[in-house]
């Protein structure tokens, strides 16, 4: 009955645990439902452990780049400071009007 499903999201990525979740069955069942067409190169079936840790990335893939900050982000934070500039001044002159 959940054989397709099940088959469509393992290929998709998403892990046996996250396959049971969202279809709410027993992760027992998920393994073996998806263990059952996935073989080892011994023939043997591989059983995909939900609790491990992700594969590292391979060495070749690039760096991530840290994105620059759009103009519409620069600009905001720029109009920003000024209020809070526009503020403090305002906060300073009440404080030195109190004082007097």
């Amino acid at each position: 009955m959940f054989d397709t499903e099940i088959s469509n999201l393992s290929r998709q990525g998403m892990t046996t645990g996250g396959i049971a979740l969202h279809l709410g069955l027993e992760p027992q069942y998920v393994r073996q439902m998806v263990s059952a067409e996935v073989t080892g190169l011994n023939g043997k079936p591989v059983y995909i452990d939900t609790a491990a840790e992700p594969l590292p990335k391979l060495a070749s893939a690039p760096p991530p780049q840290k994105r620059q900050p759009t103009a519409s982000r620069v600009n905001r934070r720029a109009a920003a400071e000024k209020r809070r500039a526009a503020i403090l001044q305002k906060l300073a002159e009440l404080n030195t009007a109190l004082e007097a």
